[in-house]
């Protein structure tokens, strides 16, 4: 399971 806390951050930016 390949998930970086940035990664997460930047999806909850887009589903704004």
């Amino acid at each position: 399971m390949d998930s970086p806390a940035y990664l997460w951050d930047l999806l909850k930016r887009l589903w704004k």
